[in-house]
């Protein structure tokens, strides 16, 4: 399901007083990212934000502030935060490892978790494979 734009966080918004979204550079089905700018440090992040597609909306001419509606719901969508920011968690345990994306920040605002990590420029995976075709076990780790 594709995020209907009314439910995208609009470039320019700030969220926890410091990252400024700039665009969207990814969606899926739990989330959706943005490429940002930490105006503490100074640098480009990437900013993931929770928001499971078909329950969570948002209608940002009204308010930054996901929605979710029905009990069911609800309760899915505060187990999926925590999840979430296990997530965080895990990544930050890594920070280290230059096979992984670190995470610098992982908070909650307008209704929802977000997740910060460092901003790399390039192709995703998706795009490398749809250029190139499969990768192998081995070229995936080199």
């Amino acid at each position: 399901m594709k995020t209907n734009e009314m439910n995208l966080l609009p470039a320019g918004t700030l969220v926890a007083g410091r990252y400024e979204i700039l665009e969207v550079i990814g969606q899926g089905g739990f989330g959706i990212t943005y490429k940002g700018y930490d105006s503490v440090l100074d640098v480009p992040v990437a900013i993931k934000e929770y928001y499971p597609s078909g329950i969570a909306s948002r209608y940002h001419e009204q308010s930054l502030d996901v929605q979710v509606g029905g009990s069911e719901n609800k309760k899915f969508f505060e187990e999926g935060k925590k999840k979430f920011l296990e997530e965080a968690r895990v990544l930050a345990r890594f920070s280290e490892d230059p096979n992984v994306v670190g995470v610098r920040d992982f908070f909650e605002d307008n209704q929802t978790v977000y997740i910060v990590m460092q901003f790399l420029q390039g192709e995703s995976l998706k795009e490398y494979i749809e250029k190139n075709g499969l990768i192998s076990f081995d070229e995936a780790y080199n």
